[in-house]
């Protein structure tokens, strides 16, 4: 008794020994494997607390940058060569002046000049308050501490100067920045922040936490 479609299997059977040297050499195809989870998605940027021990925040950004949610931490590496002012000047598009470190914005003759003027000025101020001071009968005391006052102001900015002349900018400064107009001042806080943004991501692209 033949059952239904036996004849078909065992012409297929009997076939097998021919076919099995084909069976093994073809290759085999590679599995098949789903697209794993978006490890990105996974990483937790919240185990980055502030005040958190460095070595905790450490761990944490190297987790993140194996999963590819922090790409562009560790991403550079620090190679120090000479360069030319020049060169820096075209790199960063700032003008030569600002980044030469012995230039400075007010020259040495405005310098001298500003101090002349103020030793000139004090000195006819002096003057100026001894002989008013005296023809309008005020107190001798009163007369000799004006003058004596007025004649220390270029001694004191010898000293100042001496010691620690940045002192002496911070009323030209002051001034500067409250004459100065909306877009100045806008340009100047947008310098200030990208200064001290370009600080964070320096480090965050050497791999130091901060």
């Amino acid at each position: 008794v033949h059952l239904p479609g036996e004849s078909r299997t065992l012409e297929m059977l009997l076939q097998l020994p021919a076919l099995l040297p084909a069976l093994l050499l073809r290759p085999t195809p590679a599995p098949s494997r789903a697209a794993p989870p978006c490890a990105a998605a996974a990483a937790d940027w919240s185990r980055l607390v502030e005040g958190a021990p460095r070595e905790a925040n450490l761990a944490a950004l190297e987790e993140l940058s194996a999963a590819g949610a922090a790409s562009l931490w560790k991403s550079a590496k620090v190679s120090p060569r000479p360069v030319s002012l020049g060169e820096l000047s075209r790199t960063t598009k700032i003008p030569e002046a600002a980044l030469d470190p012995t230039a400075t914005e007010y020259s040495l003759q405005d310098i001298q000049d500003t101090f002349v003027k103020v030793v000139v000025g004090c000195t006819v101020g002096a003057v100026a308050w001894a002989a008013g001071s005296d023809a309008l009968g005020l107190d001798a005391g009163l007369r000799f501490t004006g003058t004596y006052l007025l004649a220390g102001v270029p001694i004191g900015i010898l000293a100042i100067g001496s010691t620690a002349p940045g002192i002496l900018f911070l009323p030209i400064e002051a001034f500067k920045k409250a004459t100065a107009d909306e877009e100045a001042r806008r340009g100047a806080l947008q310098r200030v922040c990208k200064h001290e943004a370009s600080h964070l991501l320096c480090a965050y692209v050497l791999g130091l936490p901060v």
